[in-house]
């Protein structure tokens, strides 16, 4: 397979082509806030998904016994992994982020301010979805202590 970096794509030179830089990165802006979106979107999913399976079973509790290892086991193992394929989401619009946010620096590199680079330098806090992925991880060990939770009260 042949090796895709930037060798055989020429610079573009800012004095000739600065509407065709400002269009391109205008795209990539956008499409990296398409994704992040898409990755609220996900989270509000998987948070009402998760919340959705515990109501239900509490909702019929005259037919399931919230009590019973029998019960606690199968929803554990749902519920951890549904909060698995939630983390893997998250990484996965993660990376796609920073692979659109790299391609946005080399295009600002071009243009006589970088905006984009000064702001990334600038800010030293966490990125959202290094916030955002403690939710599933405190999902999966509060799904993981109902069933030791079970076991210590019977």
């Amino acid at each position: 397979m042949e090796d895709r970096q930037d060798k055989a794509r020429p610079m573009i030179h800012p004095e000739k082509n600065t509407d065709v830089l400002l269009a391109l990165l205008k795209l990539y802006v956008e499409t990296a806030n398409a994704v992040s979106q898409r990755r609220d979107n996900t989270n509000k999913f998987f948070v009402t998904l998760t919340a959705a399976i515990p109501a239900v079973v509490v909702y019929s509790r005259g037919s399931i016994d919230i009590y019973s290892l029998s019960t606690a086991l199968p929803i554990t193992v749902i519920e951890v992994a549904i909060c698995g394929i939630w983390l893997y989401m998250l990484s996965v619009y993660k990376n796609l982020n920073k692979a659109k946010f790299d391609v946005i620096l080399d295009l600002e590199q071009q243009l006589p301010y970088a905006g984009f680079d000064k702001e990334r330098k600038m800010y030293e806090g966490p990125n959202s979805t290094d916030i955002a992925k403690y939710i599933p991880i405190m999902m999966m060990a509060i799904y993981i202590a109902y069933p030791v939770i079970i076991v210590i009260i019977n």
